[in-house]
């Protein structure tokens, strides 16, 4: 079974799913239950965002924000504390999936669609958490042969990569869209491109060639003045040379050669490396959704979201069964609906969906541990008496 938690659809589609298997007698009421049940998540979710502001701009307080003195710094540490369990949070609830050492190591080794090596700072590495959400097959036309030929490859890529990275030197925080699996280092900073062996080769056989027909056609005859100079200057020689003017020409062609030759292989060189880095950024910049504060609010729209679907499914669920139902049940029930089928497998959370039902008074558990959900009138009591709670 997959790890994949995310359920790909929208706000919307879960409604209309819900509202498509609902009694015509409960099809008012259900609907307001859909209505109210969003007002109330969305103003927890709202309490939630105010608690992030403060914590974050508290580290990286805006240009307009006046303090008198800097915050101390046991009061920056406890609010970064908080917001890490935050974001793990979030992350969790939205259905991202903690990326491991051991994926990020296999991201290393392999490649999918960035055919360069990536050099990752030891500190980077140890301080980066990521997170993945939306686990897709995708295929790609790349280009091989040097260009010659193309060619069709499949990959896997995630739909989106939370990055957070928190050193003595740097903290980020940023959000990545249709990353390819074996390339997600190339998201952490502070990353370096390095050349692969068949990039070397490409530099150093072409030198070596130019350079042996360089020294066999106009270095050859500077080359063998100047063996003769040093041979009679450290006393190998007794024979004087006759340094003419026809000599000096060549002697100084030679030099102007090899000079122009060096100055051709460097730019060889720093050509390949810019194409390198500009195939890095190109990279991030289209990936890039967000950076930042702005991260918090976009997770806090997906977990505000991926909560609703979860609660609406499982209150469907359990509203259709004939009777209560186990977390596992109501799992594979939600899970083998056909409708929800989009050629992605997820896991449904149903315990996730339990406890927010059980939370707002929407479910009940029996002796057994099996839960049932309560009328849709009963529902829309219970979720106004929430909502003019949390308004007071």
């Amino acid at each position: 079974m997959s790890d994949e938690r995310f359920i790909p659809f929208l706000r919307s589609e879960v409604t209309a799913l819900c509202a498509a298997d609902t009694a015509p007698g409960d099809r008012d009421a259900a609907t307001e239950v859909h209505r109210l049940l969003a007002g109330v998540l969305h103003q927890r979710y709202r309490r939630v965002l105010r608690e992030v502001e403060a914590d974050y701009f508290l580290l990286h307080p805006p240009e307009y924000a006046r303090r008198d003195a800097p915050p101390a710094e046991e009061a920056r540490d406890r609010a970064r504390a908080r917001l890490e369990r935050l974001l793990d949070g979030l992350a969790d609830t939205a259905g991202y999936t903690r990326i491991t050492q051991e994926e990020l190591a296999a991201s290393l080794r392999s490649h999918a669609l960035l055919r360069v090596r990536m050099e990752i700072p030891d500190r980077t590495q140890a301080g980066a958490v990521l997170y993945r959400r939306g686990r897709v097959s995708a295929t790609a036309r790349v280009r091989t042969w040097w260009g010659l030929r193309t060619k069709d490859i499949a990959y896997e890529r995630y739909s989106r990569v939370l990055v957070y990275v928190h050193t003595g030197e740097v903290t980020a925080l940023k959000l990545f869209e249709d990353v390819p699996r074996d390339d997600i280092e190339m998201l952490l900073p502070g990353v370096r491109p390095r050349m692969r062996l068949v990039d070397k080769l490409l530099i150093v056989v072409p030198a070596l060639v130019s350079g042996i027909a360089l020294v066999a056609t106009k270095l050859i005859s500077a080359v063998g003045l100047l063996v003769l100079l040093l041979a009679f200057w450290v006393g190998l020689r007794d024979t004087p040379v006759q340094v003419n003017q026809a000599a000096l020409v060549t002697v100084g062609a030679g030099l102007v050669a090899l000079g122009s030759y060096v100055a051709r292989q460097y730019r060889k060189y720093t050509r390949r490396r810019l194409q390198f880095m500009n195939t890095l950024t190109d990279n991030l910049y289209y990936r890039n959704l967000d950076n930042d504060a702005g991260v918090f609010y976009r997770l806090l729209g997906a977990a505000e979201d991926a909560e609703y679907a979860l609660a609406m499914l499982a209150y469907r669920e359990l509203r259709a069964a004939r009777e209560p139902l186990t977390a596992h049940a109501l799992a594979a029930a939600v899970e083998g609906r056909p409708e929800l089928q989009r050629g992605r497998e997820f896991r449904f959370a149903a315990d996730d969906a339990l406890a927010t039902l059980e939370e707002l008074g929407l479910a009940q558990a029996d002796g057994a541990g099996r839960r049932s959900a309560v009328a849709p009138v009963q529902a829309c009591d219970q979720l106004r008496r929430l909502w003019c709670e949390a308004a007071d």
